[in-house]
């Protein structure tokens, strides 16, 4: 077999195995174990913890926003007794975090925001509002990245703020941040967390619904939800010593601090 054919049938044959569930399960196993290591073995540091403890006491569900980049422990925050159920993309990729939260003990429900390059392909977002409205008023906890998929980084899409709408559920802001981590060279600059380590959990005060039938209050909604997420990454990242990256845009690593980049343990 000529060497480039032979390549070609390794390159299937891979691409084949890391599509498959099967890979999917090993990846979600391995990252859920990682996890779980990380967290327990950090000593973290609770900012704004009353407002996690006031969202927990309410009668009413609430949605957890975080940004894409900053949800590697959040599903350890699930308290006892509570289902947390996460929205994971319709992507191949979210086969992988969907197993992942499998093995932390979270749900997910596949869908993701429209890409703006491709406005007319629906990739299951729309899909994805009714499941996870019906879960909010069957008072699961609904965790969402809401400047995921694909980004611009830190900028909240509409989906939050009329899934809050519409289910009458109000939106707890979450950020974490540690003192040694991976960051990936990825458009949301994905925080890899390393263990033994040193880090932060922010809480912001809980944002109350829209009203389900007023546009322009859900995008004052949506503008609000996006200030008060990036404020309370700004106060994690300030709280550890590390730079927030600009909304929008990625964050210029010559202006981070090179002990902190990507720093090992």
């Amino acid at each position: 077999m000529a060497r480039g054919k032979k390549r070609g049938v390794i390159g299937r044959a891979a691409k084949q195995i890391a599509g498959s569930k099967a890979f999917a399960v090993f990846v979600g196993f391995v990252a859920s174990l990682y996890v779980r290591i990380a967290y327990y073995t950090t000593r973290w540091r609770w900012i704004g913890r009353e407002h996690l403890a006031q969202a927990n006491a309410d009668p009413r569900s609430y949605i957890g926003a975080v940004w894409h980049g900053r949800l590697a422990p959040i599903a350890m925050l699930r308290p006892r007794g509570r289902r947390a159920v996460a929205l994971a993309s319709a992507a191949r990729d979210g086969e992988m975090i969907a197993q992942t939260m499998r093995f932390l003990r979270a749900e997910t429900v596949r869908g993701s925001s429209r890409d703006p390059k491709k406005p007319d392909r629906d990739r299951g977002g729309s899909a994805a509002v009714a499941p996870l409205i019906a879960e909010l008023r069957a008072k699961a906890i609904v965790v969402i990245t809401p400047d995921g998929p694909r980004g611009p980084i830190m900028r909240v899409k509409p989906g939050v703020a009329v899934i809050s709408a519409s289910a009458e559920a109000p939106v707890l802001p979450v950020a974490y941040a540690v003192r040694r981590a991976k960051l990936f060279n990825s458009w949301d600059r994905f925080m890899l967390p390393w263990p033994f380590n040193r880090g932060v959990f922010v809480f912001g005060p809980l944002i109350e619904p829209a009203p389900a039938h007023d546009p322009a209050a859900i995008e004052a909604r949506r503008q609000e939800i996006e200030a008060a997420l990036y404020e309370t990454t700004r106060r994690a990242d300030e709280a550890i010593g590390r730079l927030t990256p600009p909304q929008g845009e990625p964050l210029d690593l010559s202006d981070a601090r090179p002990e902190l980049e990507n720093a090992a343990p």
